[in-house]
């Protein structure tokens, strides 16, 4: 082999390492058909105005969406370029059409159920920083190897997906005093009878976390226990003379944060049961069985 062509072999290599090293150091996340559509006209970027709550897996970035006149949902899409040391995060949002900003769509909105935006990666997002695609700002993000893990889960319950939630919903950080970023998960729960009309599972558990102390769930005291050692609050709240309960919860504060579970009966009054909703003894167990 000459030295030409030794020479030729080595550059044509190092180009094609380096070529490689670009590609796996930059990835964007989901197809070419999410980003071709989120880049169309329609769409503008926007920044993440509040935190961005992770899964356990630290795969899963869900924030809060966009929304038009009157509260009605846009379309909100996530785009995220991923690097070994960052992830930068970029929420498109659908411009309001004529229909989503016309006066029927501003009637029927305490109809539309609140959305979130997520996407998956394809790697945790560990220590690595979450950045603006718009700025590069920093994002505050909240969850991950941080969120309880329930190990006493009633029948049926099967955990749902990590959501981000806030006691009061703010702008963005810094967070004022009283507002904290905090997340929550829910699963159905198997009820001891047959459930006819109803729009969804007849009962609901929610579990939900927050950084720091935020207020409690506003219904009336049951009783005081105590969970993982710590002071804790146990409310019941019932549909008054049909005297069947329609929410109870339990409500502490340990290390940093605030914990409520709740259980709630999602069935109409005229159709409820006094079984739908879990006892205080059933609730104080589950917050027990939480590890932190």
């Amino acid at each position: 082999m000459t030295g030409q062509r030794r020479v030729s072999i080595l550059v044509a290599g190092a180009i094609a390492l380096v070529v490689a090293g670009i590609v796996a150091a930059v990835l964007v996340i989901g197809s070419p058909s999410d980003h071709g559509e989120a880049s169309r006209a329609g769409y503008v970027s926007r920044p993440i105005t509040d935190f961005v709550a992770v899964s356990r897996d630290g795969r899963t970035l869900s924030t809060f969406a966009y929304s038009g006149p009157c509260g009605v949902p846009l379309r909100n899409e996530l785009v995220a370029v991923e690097t070994a040391g960052k992830v930068t995060l970029t929420q498109f949002v659908h411009r309001p059409t004529k229909a989503e900003a016309s006066q029927t769509a501003c009637a029927l909105a305490i109809f539309y159920r609140q959305t979130f935006p997520s996407i998956r990666l394809p790697t945790p997002l560990g220590s690595r920083m979450l950045v603006q695609g718009l700025t590069g700002r920093p994002i505050p993000t909240y969850g991950g190897s941080a969120i309880a893990t329930p190990t006493a889960l009633p029948t049926g319950c099967h955990l749902g997906k990590v959501l981000p939630a806030g006691d009061i919903l703010t702008a963005g950080p810094p967070y004022p005093k009283g507002q904290h970023p905090g997340i929550t998960w829910s699963c159905a729960v198997a009820v001891p009878f047959r459930a006819e009309l109803g729009l969804g599972p007849a009962s609901l558990l929610t579990f939900g976390q927050w950084q720091g102390r935020v207020g409690g769930v506003g219904i009336p005291l049951q009783l005081v226990t105590k969970v993982h050692g710590q002071l804790a609050l146990v409310k019941v709240a019932a549909y008054g003379s049909l005297a069947v309960v329609q929410e109870r919860s339990i409500e502490w504060f340990e290390h940093g944060q605030t914990f409520v579970i709740r259980s709630n009966l999602q069935l109409q009054p005229s159709t409820a049961h006094t079984k739908a909703v879990l006892t205080a003894a059933a609730l104080i167990r589950i917050a027990n069985g939480l590890k932190l």
